[in-house]
């Protein structure tokens, strides 16, 4: 929970708290103040659950703003909508985000993330594809294309853009998760391992690199070693981990 909301949530203890006699009126919120903070809500910036972001943004939406603020709500609300399974709602937030932004960042990724799911592979690759050659060569944009070129086998773009992407990004704990993974796949477990080690450098809680670091640790003959990755991995996650392990 955000400070912000901790003191209003204090604030409203102390004024429900007070006799009655001492309440004054408090003037309303100005439209401008209660939309910035649905907009807050919405993308993440203050802390609330899903359903309550999702009417954040319908609400900040509704208010009259700059295209850049629409164009990132939409895509929030796209993210939100991609994460609860609803793909279609998802989709047409990220393509009407692109409308009023065709470059928008988040909105291009959702979209080949969306369209992936729904089989159309090579359609989100040439979202990604087009991103890149408009200049937006991310480390992100870069680790959304090798996903999709690995899932339909192409392992060697995959690594190339890969290994791109590190180089744009070096202290990308997921782009390391990313290419260790690849990595993994091809039996290339000592490149897997030093990329783990890196990603634990920045990422020291995430179940995930811990587990993966015991995977590489074991195929290369390091029992012991692999067994404390996969306990610190347990420790970290035991309800997901175990499921891993076992």
């Amino acid at each position: 929970m955000t400070s912000r909301r901790l003191v209003l949530l204090g604030a409203l203890a102390l004024f429900q708290a007070a006799p009655a006699t001492s309440h004054t009126a408090l003037p309303p919120a100005s439209p401008v103040a209660q939309s910035e903070e649905y907009a807050q809500i919405c993308m993440g910036e203050i802390e609330a659950p899903d359903a309550e972001r999702r009417s954040a943004c319908d609400a900040a939406l509704q208010v009259e703003l700059g295209r850049a603020d629409r164009a990132d709500l939409l895509a929030s609300r796209g993210w939100l909508e991609q994460g609860r399974g609803r793909r279609q709602a998802a989709l047409r937030a990220f393509e009407t985000a692109l409308r009023i932004n065709a470059g928008h960042l988040a909105a291009l990724r959702g979209r080949a993330a969306v369209l992936s799911e729904l089989g159309r592979h090579r359609e989100a690759e040439a979202i990604l594809a087009a991103g890149l050659e408009a200049g937006q060569a991310t480390a992100s944009l870069l680790v959304d294309r090798a996903n999709l070129r690995e899932r339909r086998g192409d392992l060697a773009g995959a690594r190339k853009d890969l290994d791109h992407g590190l180089r744009l990004d070096p202290s990308s704990a997921w782009a390391r998760l990313a290419r260790a993974r690849l990595l993994q796949r091809i039996g290339e477990d000592e490149g897997a391992l030093e990329d783990l080690d890196m990603a634990l450098e920045i990422e020291p809680a995430v179940a995930s690199h811990h587990y993966r670091r015991g995977l590489s640790l074991s195929a290369l003959g390091r029992p012991a070693e692999a067994v404390q990755a996969f306990e610190r991995a347990l420790r970290l996650e035991p309800a997901v981990a175990r499921g891993w392990v076992e």
